[in-house]
């Protein structure tokens, strides 16, 4: 803008002191023949005259009415803006005489200038439209950013970038879009797929860290509410609860097991699962059978009692010794036990149910205990423990404590035990505990 203000300070300057007479009276002719309409004579006075000044303002002037529309000489937009550049909003006023006798209407040149402009941009800006190219909308805006037409290529030109960040469809060009047009139409729809790869991205890790992270970072996004439910869920089943690292008698997801169902003094479950329990308990009643729990929920502590006792018991190497407790034993920490959903019923040997009161028993659990929700996870087949007749499994809890404990825990919480760190060695979470979600069907 600077440089335009002395470019035409030094021409009017010029104009002032070089323009000579014969100069004025040719402008005085080819004005006068634009007024009578007879343009080819204007145009032909015009251009000799720019032949000797190109910057002289008046014939330039005249020029740029003619090519503008203003005329019926013909319409060229570009030329029109060619000649406009050369001619300042103040003519001088030899100029302005001029114009004042022959074409008083054109007098003012800001008006023409607009209009010119106008023009150009509009036909600038159809084009732009009709090609639908990001450099061509940056060229646009860069050159016209105050120009009515802006917006519209403006807006245009947003949902072209948006179209092709969708393209990439990755969470760095999204937030890149927002961050770049924050006032942008698209931004609504960028940040909804924004929101949809951050929650993607939490669900993935599944851990109560991201979920919080998540709605920290986007309080206005739609799935706050099903990561709310995600994190009370996970606050519910915590690493403690998880690891059997809690005291039943005072846990509010425990109830003590009534006396009719267990031969043991004090014994807890998981509540949702104790009412199931107790449903197939009445049912199996009435066609004749009698289940009876003699293990139920077990803390780390009681199991890591039982793992030492077996342990002290036994001779080798400790990758021999924890292989073959693991037999039918869990090691602390990894046990369903620890989550109240599993139970031990009637007897711990397999042969108990190969017949009589035993075998009356396993049918009919085989037959009705799904029913309930229960199911035999250790059968024998592509599990890490033996087949255990006797071990139940609530899924309905079961399968989300699975969840969540494969998110959440890892070796670094299998800590209090003899014998802890070959927990990664012998890949206890993948194979005892992973391997124990699937149901047998």
């Amino acid at each position: 803008m600077k440089y335009r203000f002395v470019f035409w300070i030094s021409t009017l300057a010029i104009v002032l002191a070089w323009q000579t007479p014969a100069v004025a009276q040719d402008l005085k002719k080819g004005f006068k023949q634009l007024a009578k309409a007879n343009y080819a004579q204007a145009h032909q006075i015009f251009e000799s005259i720019l032949r000797q000044d190109a910057c002289q303002p008046l014939a330039n002037y005249g020029l740029a009415l003619m090519y503008s529309g203003q005329t019926s000489t013909g319409f060229d937009r570009w030329r029109a803006f060619e000649y406009i550049q050369n001619v300042p909003d103040r003519l001088v006023a030899a100029d302005r005489e001029i114009l004042q006798k022959y074409t008083p209407h054109w007098e003012q040149v800001p008006p023409i200038r607009a209009l010119i402009y106008d023009s150009l941009y509009a036909y600038w800006h159809a084009q732009v439209l009709a090609q639908d190219r990001t450099e061509l909308y940056e060229h646009f805006l860069e050159a016209c950013a105050n120009t009515r037409w802006a917006p519209v290529v403006a807006s245009a030109y947003h949902q072209r970038v948006f179209t092709e960040v969708c393209a990439l469809d990755e969470p760095n060009a999204y937030e890149w879009f927002i961050q770049s047009f924050p006032e942008a139409e698209p931004v609504i729809q960028a940040k909804q797929e924004r929101y949809r790869w951050a929650y993607a991205e939490a669900c993935l890790s599944n851990k109560l860290s991201a979920y919080q992270d998540f709605v920290r970072q986007y309080p206005d996004a739609p799935q706050v509410a099903e990561a709310m439910e995600r994190i009370a869920l996970k606050q519910k089943y915590n690493k403690a609860f998880l690891l059997g690292k809690t005291y039943p008698a005072a846990h509010p997801l425990f109830v003590r097991v009534r006396a009719e169902h267990t031969p043991k003094a004090e014994m807890y479950m998981h509540r949702e699962a104790y009412e199931a329990f107790s449903r197939m308990y009445e049912a199996a009643l009435r066609d004749g059978v009698k289940l009876s729990i003699i293990s139920g929920m077990r803390t780390f502590e009681q199991q890591a009692m039982i793992w030492n006792y077996k342990w002290s018991k036994l001779k080798g190497d400790g990758i021999s010794r924890a292989q073959n407790i693991m037999v039918y034993s869990s090691m602390p920490g990894i046990s369903r036990h620890h989550w109240g959903t599993d139970v031990d019923l009637n007897h711990l040997t397999n042969s108990y149910f190969d017949k009589g009161e035993g075998k009356k028993v396993y049918d009919w659990l085989l037959r009705h205990a799904r029913e309930f929700g229960f199911y035999q996870v250790f059968d024998g087949h592509e599990r890490a423990y033996a087949e255990e007749r006797w071990h139940w499994s609530y899924m309905p809890v079961a399968d989300v404590c699975l969840q969540e404990y494969l998110s959440e825990i890892s070796y670094d919480d299998l800590r209090g035990f003899v014998g802890e760190e070959l927990a990664p060695q012998l890949r206890v979470i993948e194979r005892y505990v992973k391997g124990e979600g699937l149901r047998t069907e």
